[in-house]
């Protein structure tokens, strides 16, 4: 069933049905810490000098008009989903994860089978953007 929402624009006042938006790329991190460090040269990368976390993330949302979001681990803090899985498994209708698989570490592929069943993760991301990183 869907949804009749008023919405405002240039011509006035509307009714419509409700669009599911869906924001396709955000960031959540932690902070660089003794026990959480990123790899060098990660706070250079940062898009702000703070962490952001799901809470933010969901306000964010709800300021926005985004109904869910596709969360996928930045490079500065390495590759880790630690985060992001737990934002989507405690909000699974608004979060899911695009997860950061290192692919230069050949242990790696033993996480590859299973990787979908983690809840809340839809699939892998992929950077090349530093040597590390390159396979």
């Amino acid at each position: 069933m869907s949804r009749i929402e008023e919405r405002r624009g240039v011509w006035g006042a509307v009714e419509a049905p409700h669009v599911l938006i869906t924001d396709a790329q955000i960031h959540l991190w932690g902070a660089d810490a003794p026990d959480r460090p990123w790899p060098p040269g990660g706070a250079r990368l940062a898009h702000k000098p703070y962490p952001v976390g799901k809470d933010q993330a969901l306000a964010g949302m709800k300021e926005a008009g985004v109904d869910r979001a596709v969360i996928v681990p930045p490079s500065w803090e390495g590759e880790r989903n630690d985060l992001a899985l737990e934002a989507a498994r405690l909000h699974p209708d608004q979060f899911a994860v695009m997860g950061r698989l290192a692919l230069e570490k050949s242990e790696s592929r033993a996480l590859v089978d299973g990787w979908r069943r983690q809840p809340g993760m839809l699939g892998m991301r992929f950077t090349f953007n530093t040597e590390q990183q390159r396979p």
